[in-house]
């Protein structure tokens, strides 16, 4: 990636003594820079190397004369976005098209895995918020990894 981006792309990697535990992929174009990537070893997150790791990015975006940077999408209210948010990122909505659809498209939508996530995702939220605490404690460690937001 970076040899095709050439200038306009650069790797950050925090490390834990001699070990990466977190890195991001920026990329640049102009006077503006993106994160679509960015990760961290699950069992070092209680040293929080997400802060240092965009630390690290928007430093070197500020030194190199980046005045904006897109910290990606985040679902409104989530952990992400409160993330983002602390640093300063500013929400903007974005546009969404929605495309008529066939007859026969439309049947094999409606028994796609797809939309029967979107009407069981209502059903099993409700579900969890009326759990124990303890038990949603217990279980969202080895839940979370499986769900994509």
């Amino acid at each position: 990636m970076a040899s095709n981006y050439a200038n306009s792309c650069f790797v950050s990697v925090v490390y834990f003594e001699d070990t990466p535990i977190g890195a991001g992929i920026v990329l640049k174009n102009g006077n503006k820079a993106s994160i679509p990537w960015a990760s961290t070893l699950r069992e070092f997150n209680r040293l929080a190397p997400n802060m240092k790791l965009y630390w690290n990015v928007l430093a070197h975006c500020a030194d190199n004369e980046i005045c904006e940077f897109d910290f990606g999408r985040s679902t409104y209210n989530e952990g992400t976005f409160k993330f983002k948010k602390q640093w300063g990122a500013q929400p903007y909505l974005l546009d969404w098209y929605c495309y008529p659809r066939s007859k026969s498209n439309e049947r094999e939508n409606e028994n796609s895995e797809g939309s029967l996530k979107a009407s069981i995702k209502p059903v099993v939220e409700q579900i969890w918020r009326s759990l124990p605490l303890k038990l949603t404690v217990a279980l969202g460690s080895k839940v979370r990894p499986h769900i994509s937001l």
